[in-house]
């Protein structure tokens, strides 16, 4: 914040801060989140544009030729505008996005529904399905009946919803929303997760995400049905012909590059 950030221009659901030592964060009033919802269906227009080679974008839009938009992806996780409105530690609104879980979804559900009607390709979603939470704050829910922070059981009641509103993927991933999470980390130590939604939701796809680093893991996460789909990040920092080396290993095919394809001729000789 202090090399050129906004420390006076933090929003949250709530005038709540994640922390001691981060900027106090506003309570987003409702004009603003009507803002929010515009930029976002802004932004998927722009990724449309920036993807399309029709006579109008080339003439009247900085298209980029040849550029094609596979997907969109919304990120409702981390600890982000979406994920701080889901959760009953960030959210004490009073209105119609605060309280209970329905209005607690709310923006999440109504920013999907504003994408999907001006984008009509594949729409994920990211999901922290997890605060982490538990030995700080007991369970997810209280005998009350009451949500006390957000976990797996609303992100599988969420993943129901988000289909509905038009999703074709939920990327489930955790934490981020609690600065006193207590994240167990290990060699996919989120694959969980994925694994309760997709058993909840078979006809949805799911992804894992999180410290999956070897092609035999990632294969065997998908044989096991933990999830549809794995997400590799950190991984193809380190590697970025990771798919190359899991293929080979994995005894597939893959294309590389033209400029490459002397160093993988031996995987190509599998053709």
């Amino acid at each position: 914040m202090e090399d050129g950030g906004w420390p006076d221009e933090v929003y949250g659901p709530s005038a709540i801060d994640w922390s001691d030592d981060y900027p106090h964060a506003k309570e987003i009033t409702l004009e603003g989140i009507q803002k929010v919802k515009d930029a976002f269906v802004q932004a998927t227009k722009r990724a449309i544009a920036a993807g399309c080679e029709c006579d109008y974008c080339l003439r009247y839009t900085n298209s980029l030729t040849g550029v094609k938009v596979d997907f969109i992806e919304i990120h409702g996780a981390h600890g982000y505008l979406m994920n701080s409105f889901m959760s009953p530690i960030s959210n004490h609104r009073t209105d119609q996005y605060g309280g209970s879980f329905e209005n607690r979804t709310r923006l999440p559900l109504e920013i999907v529904q504003a994408v999907r009607a001006v984008w009509e390709g594949p729409l994920f979603f990211r999901v922290s399905a997890s605060e982490w939470a538990e030995a700080e704050l007991g369970p997810e829910k209280d005998e009350q009946g009451q949500w006390k922070w957000w976990g797996i059981e609303q992100t599988i009641l969420l993943a129901g919803l988000l289909k509905k509103a038009g999703i074709d993927l939920l990327d489930v991933s955790s934490g981020g929303n609690y600065s006193k999470q207590r994240i167990t980390l290990g060699p996919g130590y989120q694959t969980h997760f994925s694994q309760a939604v997709k058993a909840a939701h078979p006809d949805l796809l799911v992804s894992a995400v999180g410290l999956i680093s070897e092609p035999k893991q990632a294969e065997d996460i998908l044989q096991e049905g933990k999830s549809d789909v794995v997400f590799i990040a950190r991984e193809l920092l380190r590697r970025v012909d990771f798919p190359l080396i899991a293929a080979n290993e994995l005894g597939a095919v893959a294309k590389p590059a033209n400029q490459y394809q002397l160093a993988w001729r031996s995987m190509l000789h599998k053709l």
